[in-house]
């Protein structure tokens, strides 16, 4: 387990110091994913679906524009497909 928690800081650490723009859309794109997430859970039938669809649209384009320069094919069109239907999720909601 310790192998495996060194290897994931060694590789931010290294990912920080080579790009640290990315690094940091790539944590917000996360942090407001699983803030969108934790909120769906506990909120439940009450959770404002306004600030969950948001906070996954903002992860979704954080992490699409990440993936789109570094080159990480497949994962751009996973979060492309997240972002399209998050702002159909959105217009919906705002309706």
């Amino acid at each position: 387990m310790h192998a495996i928690v060194q290897d994931f800081l060694d590789h931010w650490i290294s990912d920080w110091k080579t790009s640290r723009l990315f690094t940091v859309l790539e944590a917000l794109g996360v942090v407001t994913s699983v803030i969108a997430s934790i909120i769906i859970n506990f909120g439940g039938h009450d959770a404002d679906l306004r600030i969950v669809i948001s906070l996954w649209l903002i992860g979704s384009i954080s992490l699409m524009a990440t993936t789109w320069f570094r080159r990480i094919g497949n994962m751009f069109i996973l979060c492309a497909v997240y972002s399209l239907f998050n702002v159909i999720g959105l217009i919906n909601v705002l309706r």
